[in-house]
């Protein structure tokens, strides 16, 4: 079982130049290793996108995440964002460039060995619809 609030704000200030989403979750879950009481989750989310022109698009996301925020030993607390870069060439062509960053805050065994953290990562997508 679990149970979760969650919360969501939009703002489009500047229309398409620029639009931003808040998100947040608290979320209350079973877990074994807590027998009497739910293990509390957090996350938070934050998503800015922005076509300065008909062919670019360009889009930052951020995500904070802390499961079991009370026990930074057991489960993963990390901090992953990304910046995208997309050119639109015709109607169903469209080429992305995309860097990825993924830190892990926690103090688990397993993120103390990590090589390398943070990591970085780096994405070329290229797509056609029709």
């Amino acid at each position: 079982d679990f149970y979760r609030v969650a919360v969501q704000l939009y703002f489009a200030p500047f229309k398409k130049y620029l639009q931003a989403t808040l998100k947040g979750y608290y979320t209350w879950r079973d877990d074994p290793k807590y027998t009497d009481r739910f293990r509390q989750d957090l996350q938070a989310w934050v998503d800015l996108k922005s076509m300065p022109t008909d062919f670019l698009q360009l889009r930052l996301r951020s995500r904070y995440l802390n499961q079991a925020y009370d026990n930074n030993l057991y489960l993963e607390q990390s901090v992953w964002s990304f910046f995208e870069a997309a050119w639109l060439f015709t109607k169903g062509a469209r080429v992305a460039l995309r860097y990825d960053l993924y830190v892990w805050l926690d103090k688990r065994d397993s993120t103390a060995n990590r090589v390398p953290n943070p990591e970085h990562r780096f994405q070329l997508d290229f797509r056609y619809s029709f």
